[in-house]
Parts: C-alpha cells; sequence; structure tokens
C-alpha cells in the first residue's frame, strides 16, 4: 500500500492543514489580550527565565487621533524584550507552512493506464 496514496493520508494532510490555519486567529486574540494563552511559545519567543506580557501604549497617528498601540514583550527580573514581531512572524508562518504542506502533498491516485484495445477485435 502506497501511504502517500492512502486516504488515511489524505485526510492527515487536511486535519493538519486546518489545524494551522485556526493557529493564525488563535495566536492573535492570544498575543493582544491574553499571553498566557501563549506560554507554550516562551520557550521559542523569550530568552530563559522571561514570560509573555502584552502592553497597550496610547498614542497618535499622523492625522493627531488617539491610537491605542498593542505589543508584546517578554518580562524578566529588570528586563523587557519586545518580541511583537517574533510572534507575528509565527502566527503567519504556521498557516503559510500548513498551506505549503497541503500544496506539496500529493492528493490523488496516478492514473492507471488503460490497456490498449485491439484492432483485430473489432473486425
Amino acid at each position: 500500500m502506497d501511504l502517500k496514496n492512502s486516504r488515511l493520508f489524505q485526510i492527515g494532510v487536511r486535519v493538519i492543514f486546518f489545524l494551522t490555519l485556526l493557529a493564525c486567529p488563535f495566536i492573535f486574540i492570544g498575543m493582544t489580550f491574553a499571553p498566557q494563552m501563549l506560554g507554550f511559545l516562551e520557550p521559542a519567543i523569550c530568552p530563559d527565565g522571561m514570560h509573555l506580557e502584552t502592553r497597550s501604549e496610547e498614542a497618535e497617528d499622523m492625522e493627531g487621533e488617539p491610537i491605542t498601540q498593542w505589543t508584546t514583550h517578554c518580562t524578566g527580573v529588570g528586563q523587557s524584550v519586545d518580541v511583537t514581531w517574533k510572534v507575528m512572524g509565527i502566527m503567519l508562518g504556521i498557516p503559510a507552512l500548513g498551506v505549503l504542506i497541503f500544496v506539496l502533498a500529493p492528493t490523488s491516485k496516478p492514473k492507471e493506464e488503460k490497456p490498449m484495445i485491439d484492432p483485430e477485435a473489432f473486425k
């Protein structure tokens, strides 16, 4: 049995694809409102001994209107590192990886060659 053409393999690829797409809003919500949801990403994002924290800062846009900027930081004893771009890279990289897996995985069995019809059979 060819694994790449099995039904189970195709279902597995689709499940991985949809889980990676669902990861994007999950990470965005966690990054914005509840950084403790992203605790499993701390080893990949933060230096040792630091934990994720979300901060909001009041600022003004180019027209002078007040806006709120949300940033994600790794904080430790007396230190703070802005990791917003790292989290955004992971947030967009995981679904991109899922799309890549979905596109590159074979999705159908190769067509079998039909036997040649003997022209003598029709005489």
